[in-house]
């Protein structure tokens, strides 16, 4: 599945990059969960006197090996489509108050949405998502249903 043309009459979001992003994913997080794997086993060889730091390395190393098996399943993944309704929309910083990211649960899955879509969207409109199937990047968000006024 190709990433359709661009019309700005119909997608609240469209991404052109959505690839780079995916593979920057891999980039990033396979070579550190690589590290960070390494060092758990050296710290589980020093045994007993390293148990603090396999505690440490051991939640570290599966939170990031776990974003890069992900990303790189979606190396070889197609694109998918995912439709129904806004469940939930929130913002949350980034770190601590630099930053701040927007979140939106379409059928019980998470996606990272841009400032603009997240503005424009609420919860109950039906939405079709066409995005990576593992890791959630988004390539386009239409708008099909919007949901009624609440007065």
């Amino acid at each position: 599945m190709s990433l359709p043309e661009y019309d700005p009459a119909r997608y609240l979001e469209y991404q052109p990059n959505h690839r780079l992003v995916v593979l920057r994913r891999v980039a990033i997080f396979a070579p550190i969960g690589a590290l960070f794997t390494w060092l758990l086993i050296v710290a589980i060889g020093n045994l007993p006197g390293s148990i603090i730091g396999v505690v440490i390395l051991g939640i570290c190393a599966l939170a990031i090996d776990y974003e890069a098996l992900h990303a790189l399943r979606d190396v070889v993944a197609r694109p998918q489509e995912t439709r129904g309704e806004v469940q939930r929309l929130w913002t949350k910083s980034r770190v601590l108050w630099m930053g701040h990211v927007n979140y939106m649960v379409v059928e019980k899955r998470l996606f990272e949405v841009g400032e603009l879509t997240a503005r424009e969207l609420r919860v109950g409109d039906e939405v079709a998502i066409l995005h990576w199937p593992h890791t959630n990047v988004i390539l386009t968000v239409e708008r099909t249903k919007q949901a009624p006024d609440l007065v």
